[in-house]
Order: structure tokens, then C-alpha cells, then sequence
């Protein structure tokens, strides 16, 4: 039960980076083509991914306390 608690929350944390890299890859991308980068956009894109990280955080630390 150990194991798996700790390779879900080891995957939630693993998806949050990967998705977090391939945001900002795409955010480098398109500021590079575009001059007028939309910077509202951009933040409101970062607090997304962040309330989906703490979303996934709170989850994975619900899982961790309810196996005890």
C-alpha cells in the first residue's frame, strides 16, 4: 500500500513538471514569434498551472494522511 501511495504521488509530481516544461516551452515559443505577448494572458495561464499543482499537492498529501 507503501509503494503505491508513493509512485502515485511520484506521478502526480512527475505530470505537474512535465506539463509545467511544455507550458513554458510554449510560452518561449510564442513570445518569440509574437512582439505583442499578451502578459495578462501569460499570468493567468502561470495561475492555472500553479492552482492545478496545489489542486494535485492537497490530493496527493489527502492520500498520504488517509493511509494512516
Amino acid at each position: 500500500m507503501d509503494n503505491l501511495i508513493s509512485s502515485q504521488a511520484t506521478g502526480v509530481l512527475y505530470q505537474t513538471v512535465v506539463e509545467g516544461e511544455a507550458f513554458f516551452g510554449h510560452l518561449e515559443r510564442r513570445a518569440s514569434q509574437s512582439a505583442r505577448f499578451n502578459l495578462s494572458q501569460c499570468v493567468f495561464k502561470l495561475l492555472q498551472l500553479f492552482a492545478k499543482f496545489l489542486v494535485r499537492r492537497v490530493f496527493a498529501g489527502f492520500l498520504f494522511v488517509s493511509k494512516f
